[in-house]
């Protein structure tokens, strides 16, 4: 899917990703698609079941449900971390499940691409006079001091502090978790609200700078 802008007089094409058209209506001149990525049309109904030999590592998974269903992976240098026999999930949750041990989340870049990413500061800032409410902002500045991590019955936690991060993996191990918080622990943000004009050009798990009325 591309959008086309008009800048300085010419149309401008940004992608948006790749989609699926399940259902196209028109009425009165205006065309209503309705469409889905591929997290949901190649993954979200598929269950995973494996011809691998375990014991084996997490990439090796990855590369066996992307040959699978025709995914092109864009992550790479993901080190080696051996891992449990994931079954049984559909492969939408068993990719997820994968991103996790390696402390960060899947989606579908505009090239449609599988991708594994982290919070990324893009050096974008919204001024006032896009705002359509005012800025919420916290008080304090929210830090990852631990995570902690449900597998089956059990909960384990790498780092101390009241603030964190609380999920679930059954893959997850006390030792990946420890690599997992030397990645991605002490990241801080300072939480907030804000409806704002949008921009196409943003992804998901870019960070932005909002500026409030008094230029902070």
């Amino acid at each position: 899917v591309l959008v086309g802008l008009l800048v300085g007089g010419a149309i401008e094409y940004v992608p948006l990703g790749k989609f699926k058209v399940t259902k196209y209506q028109t009425d009165d001149g205006l065309v209503t698609l309705t469409a889905y990525e591929q997290m949901i049309y190649k993954l979200e109904n598929k269950s995973h079941f494996t011809e691998l030999t375990y014991p084996t590592n997490a990439k090796k998974v990855l590369n066996e449900i992307a040959a699978k269903r025709g995914i092109v992976i864009k992550t790479s240098n993901l080190p080696d971390r051996a891992i449990a026999k994931l079954e049984g999930y559909t492969e939408r949750e068993a990719i997820g499940y994968i991103a996790k041990i390696y402390g960060k989340f899947a989606w579908f870049n505009r090239a449609g691409e599988l991708e594994f990413k982290w919070y990324t500061d893009i050096s974008y800032k919204v001024g006032t006079d896009r705002y359509y409410s005012d800025l919420v902002v916290s008080e304090k500045n929210f830090v990852v001091n631990k995570i902690s991590c449900t597998v089956g019955d059990n909960t384990i936690t790498s780092g101390t502090g009241l603030t964190g991060i609380s999920t679930d993996c059954p893959i997850m191990t006390q030792a990946i978790l420890e690599s997992v918080f030397e990645d991605i622990g002490g990241f801080t943000y300072r939480p907030g609200s804000l409806s704002f004009v949008g921009d196409i050009r943003i992804d998901p798990g870019d960070i932005i700078k909002a500026i409030d009325k008094q230029g902070t």
